[in-house]
């Protein structure tokens, strides 16, 4: 039944009509006859992409290629167990992420951190809440090859979070080229602009000042 699409278009017409995604797990339990264990083997559901789904948009998760998540704030947690069934976002944007109860150094030996670290491939990040020294840590740890990132940032931590997004020995931002910080001072760029000129940190960069968004380009 769950791997039958032709069942589920009957039940959506009759009773889900304003369905927009659909997220099936199914797990097909082969009994080896061997030994007798059980073998569990995800099966694909290939079905899922005729014309009723695709007229209707209706999408399973594995074919999302953005994610916007308006829970505020979003546990660390839940994330990641989210974007561990949308294996092809690109790009992600979040209203707000929680760390409660999460540490750095622990969260990076997690199971679930590290696969999902892995295997996803989103370039782009946006998470609309002001971001710590230590959440930008974990951010870039998740999304290694993050390339375009945008954030706010609390005054006080401003050098501190540059400082460690522009690392050259930084291995999770080898990717990373712009830098949006939205909400963000005047006197933000004469700040910035000292601190990559003074430590040498970037070469060849720009420097831009756009309605309050402080904008960052720089090349590897």
């Amino acid at each position: 039944m769950y791997s039958d699409a032709n069942r589920w278009e009957q039940l959506i017409l009759s009773h889900m009509s304003n369905l927009r995604i659909l997220d099936i797990q199914y797990d097909n339990i082969i009994i080896d006859n061997h030994n007798g264990n059980q073998v569990i083997s995800n099966t694909p559901i290939d079905n899922f992409t005729s014309s009723f789904w695709i007229k209707r948009r209706i999408i399973p998760l594995k074919q999302l290629t953005k994610l916007v998540v308006e829970s505020n704030p979003l546990p660390l947690t839940k994330l990641i167990e989210l974007l561990r069934c949308t294996p092809h976002i690109h790009t992600l944007v979040l209203k707000s992420m929680s760390l409660y109860g999460v540490n750095y150094n622990s969260i990076q030996q997690n199971q679930s951190f590290q696969l999902v670290s892995n295997t996803n491939t989103i370039t782009n990040v946006t998470c609309n809440g002001e971001c710590t020294l230590e959440k930008l840590q974990i951010l870039v740890a998740l999304f290694s090859r993050i390339q375009h990132l945008t954030t706010k940032l609390y005054a006080n931590n401003l050098e501190s979070c540059v400082r460690f997004l522009l690392e050259k020995t930084n291995q999770n931002t080898n990717h990373l080229c712009l830098l949006s910080l939205l909400s963000a001072y005047k006197i933000w760029y004469t700040r910035l602009r000292t601190l990559i000129e003074s430590e040498t940190l970037l070469d060849d960069y720009m420097l831009k000042m756009i309605d309050w968004n402080l904008y960052l380009w720089w090349q590897h």
